[in-house]
């Protein structure tokens, strides 16, 4: 069994040392309780599962003391605020804040045109 302690403390895994990160983990035999501080390498996990490399059951993610066990889709199905949603959350920001830069310039250009 694979558990991935997402927390403060753990080591951060870069983005460009994801891929050998899975892989050592893949090749490893025996009981694994990792702490990580980043999402890649839980997305890389859940990516392993979709692509048949690690069963579901042999997984197990854990976040402020919740067992979060993903499905063979690599789906958390229940996922707590703070479980490596950074991403997410600055991505919804940035398109939130396009749409407003967007609509405010169109509203600045209809009244400049009908004025």
């Amino acid at each position: 069994m694979i558990t991935i302690e997402y927390c403060r403390e753990g080591d951060a895994i870069s983005d460009f040392a994801c891929n050998d990160w899975l892989e050592n983990i893949l090749n490893q035999e025996g009981d694994m309780h990792l702490q990580i501080s980043t999402s890649p390498p839980c997305n890389a996990l859940r990516l392993a599962i979709v692509q048949g490399r690690i069963p579901c059951e042999d997984v197990m993610f854990e976040f402020e003391g919740k067992e979060l066990p993903p499905n063979k889709y690599g789906a958390i199905m229940h996922w707590p605020d703070g479980f490596t949603d950074l991403d997410c959350t600055y991505s919804e920001q940035i398109l939130r804040g396009a749409i407003d830069m967007r609509q405010a310039e169109r509203a600045e250009r209809e009244t400049r045109q009908s004025g």
